[in-house]
């Protein structure tokens, strides 16, 4: 297993800031002044990052990240996988690729484009383009959330 220090190494190095979430949960930590407590720096990732601590990637470029995503929450609607392939969506390139906690997945992609606008609309808004905010990424966990979760796990070779 990848430990979540060696992601957020790899990420930051890429320029993907990187974000603590509290052990168990999505929430955020936050720093002194109350933002998110985030990295962008690889000298400071490995003083920054706590044992325990859940990672979230940071996601678009009002945030300083390169990156969107896309969800697709197969415990909201079977369907959405389906839906995805039709518009072209595929687990196979350049993406980080990952297994969600409760079940569905992330696929993240380096994006330098127009601003994009979060998107829910499809498949009962199983379908949710990621744009702004951030993300949890594996090898978080997220069995203590109130709705239920689980280990988060990259999909191989992604």
């Amino acid at each position: 297993m990848v430990s979540a220090l060696s992601i957020a190494r790899q990420l930051v190095a890429q320029a993907v800031p990187v974000l603590r979430c509290h052990p168990g949960l999505k929430r955020p930590w936050a720093n002194d002044e109350g933002a998110w407590d985030t990295c962008d720096d690889p000298d400071l990732v490995a003083s920054w990052l706590k044992p325990g601590d859940n990672l979230g990637m940071v996601l678009g470029g009002a945030k300083g990240s390169p990156v969107v995503g896309l969800g697709l929450d197969c415990y909201k609607n079977q369907d959405v996988m389906g839906f995805a392939k039709q518009l072209g969506v595929t687990f196979k390139g350049n993406t980080w690729s990952q297994r969600t906690g409760r079940g569905g997945y992330t696929i993240f992609y380096y994006y330098n484009g127009p601003t994009l606008k979060r998107d829910t609309s499809g498949c009962d808004g199983a379908f949710d383009l990621l744009v702004s905010g951030y993300s949890l990424i594996a090898p978080s966990d997220t069995s203590k959330e109130p709705q239920g979760g689980g280990p988060y796990q990259w999909l191989p070779r992604h």
